[in-house]
């Protein structure tokens, strides 16, 4: 028995050692991959503390005599998050072991398979967490930071108005949804830029309103020739930018119905898109315990007939600067172009809040 984890533990550094399967998991997800060159791995504490940046510290010119300036206050005090833990376990019954052993390239493939399902399953869980409200085991997520809701990581709205994101949503109590329109999009990245100074790094949304942006720019065929003289033939994007910021989808963005004529943005409803500054705003991970499998490798349980593993996560979302980022709430994909409108400023009291 020793022997043969011993043999599945060479396997697993062989196939499976650390930046594969953290490759492997990253182009799990469309998120995942997009996120990648902006984690941040350390080692890690449970409670992780930052300083709070609700605004921008100014600099000046000065003359040889005149006193210089103090800072503004702007951050001065701490955010404050807490490092969670998620993991998948690897399980491989004696029996397909067993019924398996006389052939050796079978083996190997249903070992990798179970390996494959791992990551998998580990990516789509992450996956998940960074797009979800926090709740229960969940860590804080991007969805979180990118949102105006009071006592973000223990900071409250009353003592810190600006700890907020840029919010631009539907008109409340009208049937006027956020039309899915590239000009729309455009604004909310310019209105992000004078908030903060920053441009955002990534828009992530629904397939829904992905599709919508797409349909506004006009596709191009480009032809190459191969390395044996075919010719290639890609149609589409190779990028989908707009303003310079990389546009993209993934599912598990909050995607219903818009629905008119509601009083509340909960009721309301539709679309959602993500605009993040991973600046600010990036996952935190242990550096240990980032897509890696447990260092005592397989392991035969005493009251099973199985060998185990387990692929491990640990880390948390953080952000401290939240009006760094923007998120459009009540998109309509299915409103006809003919109806489409500019989303209006004048408006939002987010905005206003955010500049004062």
């Amino acid at each position: 028995m020793a022997a043969l984890a011993e043999t599945f533990n060479k396997w697993t550094r062989t196939f499976y050692e650390t930046e594969v399967a953290e490759d492997q998991a990253h182009r799990a997800r469309p998120f995942l991959k997009a996120v990648e060159p902006y984690v941040r791995k350390r080692s890690l504490s449970k409670t992780i503390t930052y300083p709070l940046k609700t605004g921008v510290l100014t600099g000046e010119f000065y003359d040889p005599d005149d006193d210089l300036a103090s800072a503004t206050g702007e951050l001065g005090t701490d955010c404050v998050y807490t490092t969670k833990f998620a993991q998948a376990p690897c399980r491989i019954v004696a029996q397909d072991r067993e019924l398996n052993k006389g052939n050796s390239v079978q083996i190997v493939d249903l070992w990798k398979t179970y390996h494959d399902e791992t990551i998998e399953a580990l990516s789509d869980l992450i996956a998940q967490a960074y797009l979800t409200a926090q709740a229960g085991s969940y860590p804080t997520s991007f969805l979180d930071a990118v949102n105006d809701t009071d006592d973000y990581a223990g900071i409250s709205l009353a003592s810190y108005p600006k700890w907020r994101a840029f919010i631009i949503e539907s008109k409340l109590n009208t049937a006027v949804p956020i039309s899915p329109t590239v000009s729309n999009v455009q604004q909310a990245i310019m209105y992000s830029n004078i908030i903060c100074k920053r441009t955002v790094d990534l828009i992530v949304t629904t397939p829904q309103v992905w599709w919508k942006l797409k349909s506004q720019i006009q596709d191009k065929t480009q032809i190459t020739l191969g390395p044996t003289g075919t010719k290639l033939v890609q149609y589409g994007f190779q990028v989908f930018e707009i303003d310079q910021v990389p546009v993209i989808h993934d599912s598990l963005i909050y995607a219903e119905d818009y629905v008119a004529n509601q009083a509340t943005r909960t009721a309301a409803k539709g679309h959602q898109m993500l605009g993040i500054n991973f600046k600010y705003t990036y996952p935190l991970v242990h550096a240990s315990r980032y897509f890696t499998w447990d260092e005592q490798g397989w392991v035969k349980p005493p009251n099973k007939d199985a060998w185990l593993n387990h692929l491990y996560w640990w880390g948390v979302v953080v952000c401290n600067q939240r009006r760094a980022n923007f998120r459009i709430f009540g998109i309509d994909p299915d409103q006809a172009a003919g109806s489409y409108t500019d989303f209006d400023l004048a408006d939002n009291t987010n905005y206003a809040t955010l500049t004062a």
